[in-house]
Parts: structure tokens; sequence; C-alpha cells
């Protein structure tokens, strides 16, 4: 529940809704003003929203660390880079992350990217867990372009999350596993 109050889960605010709505109904029978309930649903969509303005959910919190990372990609800032990485990072055919990190500059100056676009965040599975898979499309924007389904594997480090490891898939068929361009 508390995902869905961090995200501003539409649910959460229709829920709160129905809470008011109910109030009011239940006052109107009883010879009361149905205003009451009114300004409880109104509170309540009050409460929700600023509680989803100042706390984050995992899911949001692991967007954010692939949104900077995606960022100090485009910026050629691999030292912020690696910052989202996981000590233990480890890719099949890359191995650590400073390989994962050598190999990125190669392939940026390769195909002359100039920005990486992140989006479509989802958890395939909701959890709170300290480590959790992680779905998102991600897209190299250059003069060949590359688009991607990204799963990546997330840890808790501190109060950060920092990505362990990732599988590339087709974007269009996101059951077939691709590998690195």
């Amino acid at each position: 529940m508390f995902n869905g109050i961090a995200e501003g889960h539409w649910a959460i605010y229709g829920l709160a809704i129905a809470i008011g709505l109910v109030v009011g109904i239940w006052q109107r029978n009883r010879g009361k003003p149905t205003w009451v309930g009114i300004v409880l649903g109104a509170i309540l969509v009050g409460l929700i929203f600023l509680l989803s303005l100042f706390s984050e959910s995992p899911k949001e919190q692991m967007a954010t660390t692939i949104q900077n990372m995606a960022a100090a990609a485009s910026k050629g800032n691999f030292l912020q880079f690696q910052e989202g990485l996981s000590p233990q990072f480890l890719h099949q055919s890359l191995g650590s992350g400073q390989s994962l990190v050598n190999y990125l500059k190669q392939w940026r100056v390769r195909i002359s990217q100039t920005r990486v676009v992140v989006w479509d965040f989802s958890l395939p599975k909701d959890g709170q867990g300290t480590q959790l898979d992680f779905m998102l499309k991600a897209e190299a924007q250059s003069e060949r372009p590359y688009l991607v389904r990204v799963r990546a594997n997330m840890e808790k480090k501190g109060d950060v999350w920092v990505m362990k490891g990732f599988k590339l898939f087709n974007s269009i068929n996101e059951r077939e596993e691709i590998s690195l361009p």
C-alpha cells in the first residue's frame, strides 16, 4: 500500500474519494450535512498527494539511479556513471563494472552518441527486498539510434539503489534476449 501512496497510484486516490462518498452518504442518511464527506475526501486526497511528493518508493529510487546514470553517460561523465554500479556488478559477457565503463567509453565514440534516454520504468513484481529486478526502455540517441529493453538487477546499498547486473532484450519482442552491440 505504501508504494501505491508514494507513487501516487490512481487506485489510492479512488479509495480516498470512495471513503469521502461513503461518509457523505452516511451523513445524509442521518439527516446531517453531506459536505463532511466531501471535505473528508478532499483532505484524504490532499494527504495522499503530499505523501507522494515527499516519499519515494523503491521503484522511484531505482528510476532516479538509472536516470542519473543515463545523464552521466550522455555527458561522458563515467565516474558519475560508475557510482550507480554495485561493487559486485557482474555482466555475463563484460565482467566487472569497470569493464562496462570501458566498453561504454569505446561505444560512445564509435557511434557518435549524443544522448542516452530511459523511460517506461516498471517492477515485474512488487516488493521491498534489498534486491529487485527492474525493467525499463533505453535508447542511445545518435546517428545510429539503439533502442533496447533492459532488465536491471538492482540492490540496496545504504540509502540508494545500485545496479548489480543487467540483460538486454529486443525492444519489440521483449522476451528475446540480445547481446551488447
